[in-house]
């Protein structure tokens, strides 16, 4: 059986508009015992393109092991589709600062771009393949991924 802590709930309110043809924008406000967040997400789909901005503003209390954590972070993103063809090109970038003995540090920090080929196979089956070039900090990490989407 799966247990439920019932003492410590969180708390979600949003809102969607589309008060143009192919215009969407929704704002999220997000709160649990230590984080506060706010989202903001829009797109906008013209013919064979999506174009999508997302924002999130975020509280997180004590949380990353330092003091008055906050961060930030957005995300960009393109999608072109021709027939059964698509390709995504997404970027984002966010980081996280908290306080240690009043001193304000970076605790945490990523930026990536990612292109995203895919092939839609079937109304309910879409095949993706990923290449996601991440930096953390002063690190470099490359990764790629195989995936299938199914919905039902």
């Amino acid at each position: 059986p799966i247990e439920r802590d019932t003492t410590s709930l969180a708390t979600e309110l949003g809102v969607a508009i589309t008060p143009l043809e192919g215009l969407t924008a929704k704002l999220f406000y997000i709160q649990d015992e230590e984080t506060d967040l706010i989202n903001f997400w829009t797109s906008y789909q013209v013919s064979s393109f999506t174009f999508a901005f997302e924002y999130n503003l975020g509280e997180y209390g004590d949380a990353f092991g330092v003091e008055d954590a906050d961060g930030d972070g957005y995300l960009l993103m393109a999608n072109y589709a021709l027939g059964d063809w698509g390709i995504t090109l997404r970027y984002h970038d966010y980081s996280i600062e908290g306080k240690v003995a009043g001193q304000t540090f970076t605790v945490e920090e990523n930026s990536a771009i990612t292109i995203s080929p895919s092939y839609k196979v079937a109304d309910n089956l879409l095949l993706v393949a990923e290449y996601r070039m991440d930096e953390f900090g002063s690190e470099d990490v490359n990764s790629f991924a195989l995936e299938a989407l199914f919905t039902f």
